[in-house]
C-alpha cells in the first residue's frame, strides 16, 4: 500500500501565535520533551501541555512513541505560519474531532473565522466468500432480516506513517451477511472527521485501507475474498450554521438537491444536528468557499463598473475637447477668411 502525504501547500494557513510557534519548533526541531520545554521557556508544564494537546489536533505534530514517557513529537508534513503579533488560531477544549450532541465539538478557529470540519464517512466495499475460513472468526452475532445472518468483527490498523493524524489509528469494521445464495463480507471503514486540505488524500488513503483490511482477514483466517467492490460510495458533510436552514430542516427531516456532479444533501445527522452532505469533494469545496466567491465576486463586479465610470468620464472629457477643438476651428476659419477678404479688398484699391 503506497503511502499519501498531505501536501505542504494547503489552502487552510495554520497560523501560529507566538507561544505555540516557540513550544513547536523546540518540540521538533530541538528534540525537547515536555518538561525540557517548560523549563526553557520558564512556564508551567500543565501549560505546555495544553499548547502540545491543540498541536496535535491542527495535525502540526505527532508523538513518536505513543507508549514512551516522557513522550517525544515530530512534525508532519504541514508546515504551520507563524505570526508573532496576535495569536490566530483558537481551539475548544476539547482534544478530539467528533461530533457532540448539538455541533461539532472540536473548533477550530483562524483570524476570528471557525475553520470547518468535515465528516467524511459511508466508505464500504463488499467481497464474496468464496471459501469458508479455515479458522474461527471471533463474530459477533447481530439481529438480521428474515432468511440472513449477520455477523461483525472489528479490528483497528496502525498506519503510523501516515501524513494525517486522524488517520493513524483506523477501525474497520467487518460484517458478514449469509444467506442460502451467497455469502459476503462487508468492509466498513469508519467516519473521520478532517479539514479541508487533508479530504482529498484521506478519501483515497480510506479507499485503498480497504485492500489492507481485505488482505488481512484472508491471511488471519485462512479464507479467499472476491475483489472489493463499492458497496456504498463516500459522502463528506459539513454542519449547517443558517439558522433559517436549520428550522427547514428540523422540519422537514431531509432536502435532496441535485448537483453537476453528484447530489447535495440536508438532513439531522445520526447525532441529530443538521448537517450538510455531498458526494463530491468538488462540490463541497464549492460550497465551503461560495461565501468567499460571492464576496470576491461583488468586489470585482463594483471595480468594473468603477473602471467602466472613469471609461465614460473619460469619454466625454474627449467628446467635449474635440467639440471644443472643432469650435476653434470654426472661429479660426473665419478670421483667416476675413483677413483674405480684407487682403484682397486693400489689393483692389
Amino acid at each position: 500500500m503506497s503511502i499519501k502525504r498531505v501536501d505542504r501547500e494547503v489552502d487552510t494557513a495554520i497560523v501560529l501565535g507566538r507561544r505555540k510557534y516557540q513550544i513547536y519548533y523546540l518540540l521538533t526541531s530541538r528534540m525537547m520533551c515536555e518538561s525540557q520545554v517548560a523549563d526553557q521557556l520558564k512556564i508551567s508544564r500543565q501549560a505546555v501541555h495544553k499548547h502540545v494537546k491543540k498541536l496535535i489536533i491542527l495535525g502540526l505534530i505527532t508523538p513518536i512513541d505513543k507508549k514512551a514517557n516522557p513522550k517525544f513529537f515530530k512534525s508532519t508534513d504541514v508546515i504551520p505560519q507563524t505570526n508573532y503579533k496576535k495569536e490566530n488560531i483558537k481551539i475548544s477544549k476539547k482534544s478530539e474531532r467528533r461530533v457532540g450532541k448539538t455541533n461539532y465539538n472540536t473548533l477550530i478557529s483562524n483570524k476570528g473565522q471557525r475553520v470547518p470540519i468535515l465528516r467524511l464517512h459511508s466508505i464500504a466495499y463488499t467481497c464474496t466468500i468464496i471459501n469458508t475460513p479455515s479458522v474461527d472468526v471471533p463474530f459477533k452475532e447481530v439481529g438480521s432480516p428474515n432468511g440472513m445472518k449477520q455477523y461483525t468483527l472489528r479490528h483497528k490498523f496502525d498506519f503510523k506513517r501516515c501524513g494525517i493524524q486522524e488517520l493513524r489509528e483506523i477501525n474497520v469494521t467487518f460484517l458478514r451477511q449469509k444467506t442460502k445464495n451467497y455469502d459476503e463480507l462487508i468492509i466498513y471503514m469508519p467516519e473521520k472527521y478532517l479539514l479541508e486540505y487533508e479530504l482529498d488524500v484521506a478519501k483515497e488513503i480510506m479507499e485503498n485501507f480497504v485492500w489492507k483490511a481485505r488482505k488481512w482477514f484472508q491471511n488471519q483466517f485462512k479464507c479467499y475474498l472476491g475483489m472489493p467492490l463499492q458497496y456504498r460510495d463516500f459522502e463528506v458533510a459539513r454542519e449547517l450554521k443558517d439558522p433559517k436552514l436549520k428550522k427547514i430542516v428540523a422540519k422537514h427531516g431531509m432536502i435532496k438537491t441535485k448537483t453537476k456532479n453528484g447530489h447535495a444533501v440536508m438532513d439531522q445527522s445520526k447525532i441529530g444536528h443538521p448537517e450538510r452532505e455531498f458526494t463530491s469533494i468538488e462540490e463541497m469545496k464549492a460550497d465551503l468557499h461560495t461565501p468567499e466567491r460571492i464576496l470576491q465576486l461583488e468586489e470585482t463586479v463594483n471595480q468594473l463598473i468603477d473602471m467602466q465610470k472613469n471609461l465614460t468620464n473619460t469619454v466625454n472629457q474627449m467628446a467635449e475637447a474635440q467639440k471644443e477643438f472643432f469650435e476653434l476651428m470654426g472661429v479660426n476659419k473665419k478670421i483667416d477668411h476675413k483677413k483674405l477678404q480684407e487682403s484682397i479688398d486693400r489689393s483692389i484699391v
